[in-house]
């Protein structure tokens, strides 16, 4: 076997470009399909603990046409049986703001039953809205404007201006972050629709039921007293899981796509390389090779290259998970078996087949 892999290893480096171009093939394969099975298991290790936790929403509602409506609902929806906790809001633009900070989305709440339903987690020393004329600001864009409870912010909209207080300081949740906007500020709901210039109004209705209702059927119910204008919809964590299979599948499937075309690479590399070796493999034929011997040196060929690529497609695959998972604050990477097992796989399958 040693003058066959010696011979193998000889037609290798005689043509190296085909050989590294062939060996890069594989790599992105390898790489993308380890890559997949890693970020794919934390995003999913991280919606699973989102859906573990304990929701207070179960039902959300807006406007069909996804514009705002009179907050007058909230009476319809309050009477509704199983009903426990509502809380409205309203979401406004804004570019005029002092000191300069660039537009921000602000949204108008009610402080009490909004702190209730989303227990916003504050840095220390903060408060959620205490009072009509304040501002909670998230966390990173009052670091990079220095900005710190107490500080003040104008706030000019059209012809409308407002003065607010910063109340407090959003922390950013890591498993989220990558998800969640760094420039939404929660104002009081009326400063909201005075910026708006939309008195009364709102866009979305959080609800919280008693915990002893069964939510489709208040669902039903609440959708049948609001009527054709609205959407009432379920609020269910597993819709995240399910955005995260989707991502999973669509790396996965990227990366069995870059392996095909690296099966074609491979193919056209291996169907060059014999051609240019006819007379040489005729030799060697000549003097006493096998054909078993001429397909086992090219299938050592197939074996060498799809081994170096499958080494090099891991140490990539790592390489991009952690990218991916930094830029996602879920560090840190961890491998599954079956990823590395599958990727290995596939490298080399592809390669020798």
């Amino acid at each position: 076997m040693c003058p066959l892999l010696n011979l193998a290893w000889r037609h290798l480096t005689h043509s190296r470009l085909r050989s590294v171009l062939t060996g890069l093939a594989i790599t992105l394969g390898v790489g993308m399909v380890l890559a997949a099975s890693i970020v794919g298991q934390a995003a999913n290790r991280s919606a699973t603990d989102l859906a573990a936790e304990t929701s207070p929403i179960a039902l959300e509602i807006v406007a069909r046409h996804q514009g705002t409506f009179d907050a007058a609902v909230l009476h319809q929806v309050q009477q509704t049986t199983g009903v426990q906790i509502l809380a409205p809001s309203l979401r406004v633009k804004a570019g005029g703001i002092s000191p300069r900070l660039a537009e921000l989305t602000f949204i108008g709440v009610d402080s009490v039953p909004h702190q209730k339903l989303y227990q916003l987690d504050l840095a220390p020393g903060g408060a959620f809205l205490p009072r009509p004329d304040t501002v909670v600001l998230p966390m990173t864009l009052a670091l990079e404007h220095r900005l710190n409870t107490g500080d003040r912010l104008t706030i000019t909209a059209g012809n409308r201006q407002v003065t607010l207080t910063v109340s407090g300081r959003l922390k950013a949740d890591p498993r989220v972050t990558a998800m969640s906007a760094a420039n939404v500020a929660y104002v009081p709901l009326a400063v909201a629709q005075h910026l708006a210039g939309q008195p009364g109004q709102i866009d979305h209705i959080a609800v919280a039921l008693h915990p002893e209702v069964n939510a489709a059927q208040v669902r039903e119910l609440v959708a049948q007293a609001l009527g054709a204008n609205f959407t009432v919809t379920h609020t269910v964590r597993g819709g995240l899981l399910g955005n995260v299979v989707l991502v999973q599948v669509g790396l996965a499937v990227v990366g069995l796509i870059i392996l095909v075309a690296a099966g074609f690479v491979i193919l056209n590399a291996f169907a060059m390389s014999v051609t240019a070796r006819t007379r040489e493999i005729g030799a060697l034929r000549a003097v006493g090779m096998t054909r078993r011997q001429v397909l086992s040196v090219v299938l050592l060929e197939a074996g060498i290259l799809g081994l170096l690529g499958v080494v090099a497609g891991l140490l990539a695959g790592l390489g991009l998970a952690w990218l991916v998972l930094y830029a996602m604050n879920a560090l840190p990477v961890v491998a599954p078996w079956w990823g590395v097992t599958l990727s290995m796989a596939l490298g080399l399958g592809v390669t020798l087949l």
